[in-house]
């Protein structure tokens, strides 16, 4: 899920726990958890953990309205 193989700690967002990752060459932070239907989320940058946090917290489930991974339309247009 990350760059890096091992948590480093916990942080709580919204109520939820995150996992907390390092990678130390690219100085980048990493939350990650894996929701109970086994979608994974990772936020990572070079922010802060707590800048991440509020990131991670902001998100939201969107609903599923005929899923396909094909690229919308407007995606694959060139001008």
């Amino acid at each position: 899920m990350t760059n890096s193989k091992n948590a480093i700690g916990a942080q709580q967002v919204a109520g939820t726990t995150w996992a907390k990752y390092y990678r130390k060459d690219k100085k980048q932070n990493s939350l990650a958890r894996t929701l109970p239907d086994g979608v994974s989320l990772v936020v990572t940058g070079t922010a802060s953990f707590e800048e991440l946090a509020v990131l991670a917290g902001s998100l939201k489930p969107q609903p599923k309205q005929n899923a396909s991974l094909a690229p919308s339309p407007a995606a694959t247009q060139r001008s």
